[in-house]
């Protein structure tokens, strides 16, 4: 953490997982990662984090959901960043880039976290990846379908055998067979 007293401006965070995505509840394949949710924290002056463990509760107000509008260049950078980590790096599920920018408007990475908090957001408290969900028009239940859908489908390319055996397996449980 020592980085971050070296790094003065703002800070944000995106979110970004394989390619198989749920939007309304449909599923869809992507090219690439899916890279969402950029938005930048709003960190009192005084506010310090440590170890990726905040002091306060995150909520919606303590976030701002970055607009294509007025926010284009940063979202851009902030994507290609997140979709860059993943390929480069052995991730096969959900990962949150915690970014800082320096005085001059240079990104860091400070953190890539592996296990981000996905609890469904509720009146006092959400998760910075749930707080960006909007944007990208998914409901905290297209977020947790999409890691389903695209684990499942990672490890029908991987395993095909594995798979049918689960499906075969859920088939027989289902109809009340067992084996």
């Amino acid at each position: 953490m020592l980085v971050e007293a070296y790094l003065p401006g703002r800070e944000y965070c995106i979110a970004v997982c394989g390619p198989v995505v749920a939007r309304r509840g449909r599923l869809r394949q992507l090219p690439g990662p899916f890279a969402f949710s950029a938005l930048e924290r709003k960190l009192d002056s005084d506010e310090r984090i440590f170890t990726s463990m905040d002091k306060k509760p995150i909520t919606e107000a303590r976030t701002r959901p970055l607009s294509t509008e007025t926010d284009a260049d940063i979202i851009a950078a902030l994507e290609d960043m997140a979709r860059n980590v993943f390929e480069a790096t052995p991730l096969q599920t959900l990962v949150r880039l915690d970014v800082r920018a320096d005085d001059r408007g240079r990104l860091f990475v400070l953190e890539a976290n592996p296990k981000p908090d996905l609890a469904a957001p509720t009146a006092k408290s959400t998760s910075l990846i749930c707080a960006g969900l909007k944007r990208y028009d998914m409901s905290y239940d297209d977020l947790v379908l999409s890691l389903l859908a695209d684990r499942a489908a990672r490890l029908f390319d991987d395993r095909t055998q594995s798979v049918e055996h689960f499906f075969n397996s859920f088939n027989y449980a289902k109809a009340g067979r067992r084996s």
